[in-house]
Protein backbone atom coordinates (compact mmCIF):
# COMPACT_ATOMS: atom_id res chain seq x y z
CA UNK A 1 0.00 0.00 0.00
CA UNK A 2 1.04 3.63 -0.68
CA UNK A 3 1.38 5.75 2.17
CA UNK A 4 -0.92 8.98 1.17
CA UNK A 5 1.49 11.49 2.03
CA UNK A 6 3.42 10.13 -1.02
CA UNK A 7 1.02 11.85 -3.18
CA UNK A 8 0.62 15.02 -1.20
CA UNK A 9 1.90 18.28 -2.51
CA UNK A 10 5.64 19.78 -0.69
CA UNK A 11 4.76 22.70 1.55
CA UNK A 12 7.25 25.17 -0.88
CA UNK A 13 5.64 23.78 -4.30
CA UNK A 14 1.99 24.82 -2.38
CA UNK A 15 1.92 28.15 -3.68
CA UNK A 16 -1.68 30.54 -3.58
CA UNK A 17 -2.15 34.20 -5.40
CA UNK A 18 -5.10 36.49 -4.87
CA UNK A 19 -7.55 36.20 -7.64
CA UNK A 20 -6.39 39.95 -9.01
CA UNK A 21 -3.22 38.19 -10.37
CA UNK A 22 -2.42 38.56 -14.12
CA UNK A 23 -1.50 36.01 -16.31
CA UNK A 24 2.15 37.54 -16.89
CA UNK A 25 2.53 37.55 -13.28
CA UNK A 26 1.18 34.25 -12.26
CA UNK A 27 3.90 32.80 -15.45
CA UNK A 28 6.47 34.16 -13.82
CA UNK A 29 5.91 32.88 -10.47
CA UNK A 30 5.69 29.25 -11.68
CA UNK A 31 8.37 29.54 -14.30
CA UNK A 32 10.41 31.42 -11.18
CA UNK A 33 9.28 28.63 -8.59
CA UNK A 34 9.65 25.50 -10.73
CA UNK A 35 5.78 24.71 -10.36
CA UNK A 36 3.00 23.91 -13.07
CA UNK A 37 0.22 25.77 -10.60
CA UNK A 38 -1.07 27.98 -8.31
CA UNK A 39 -4.13 28.42 -6.33
CA UNK A 40 -6.39 31.03 -6.73
CA UNK A 41 -7.46 32.89 -3.26
CA UNK A 42 -10.07 35.78 -2.28
CA UNK A 43 -8.82 36.79 0.60
CA UNK A 44 -7.68 33.30 2.84
CA UNK A 45 -10.57 31.10 0.64
CA UNK A 46 -8.93 29.17 -2.10
CA UNK A 47 -11.62 29.66 -5.17
CA UNK A 48 -9.84 27.62 -7.93
CA UNK A 49 -6.40 26.43 -8.86
CA UNK A 50 -5.21 27.46 -12.84
CA UNK A 51 -1.88 25.47 -14.16
CA UNK A 52 0.42 25.99 -16.77
CA UNK A 53 -1.64 24.09 -19.48
CA UNK A 54 -4.45 26.03 -18.60
CA UNK A 55 -2.33 29.20 -19.27
CA UNK A 56 -1.41 27.93 -22.66
CA UNK A 57 -4.61 26.81 -23.38
CA UNK A 58 -6.74 30.17 -22.26
CA UNK A 59 -4.36 32.41 -22.94
CA UNK A 60 -1.43 31.72 -25.64
CA UNK A 61 -3.46 29.26 -27.79
CA UNK A 62 -5.97 31.77 -27.85
CA UNK A 63 -3.94 34.69 -28.74
CA UNK A 64 -5.06 36.80 -25.92
CA UNK A 65 -2.65 39.79 -26.74
CA UNK A 66 -3.94 41.63 -22.56
CA UNK A 67 -1.31 39.57 -20.25
CA UNK A 68 -2.96 41.85 -17.61
CA UNK A 69 -5.68 39.28 -18.10
CA UNK A 70 -6.97 38.49 -14.04
CA UNK A 71 -6.79 34.95 -13.15
CA UNK A 72 -10.35 35.07 -11.39
CA UNK A 73 -11.58 35.35 -15.11
CA UNK A 74 -9.16 31.75 -15.85
CA UNK A 75 -9.09 29.83 -13.00
CA UNK A 76 -11.09 26.27 -13.07
CA UNK A 77 -13.35 26.36 -9.53
CA UNK A 78 -14.19 23.60 -7.75
CA UNK A 79 -17.82 22.28 -9.51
Amino acid sequence: MVPVKSFMIPRDKFVTVPRDTDTQMAARIMRDRGIGSLFVTNDREIIGIITDTDMMRRVVAAERTRPKRRLSKLCRRPS
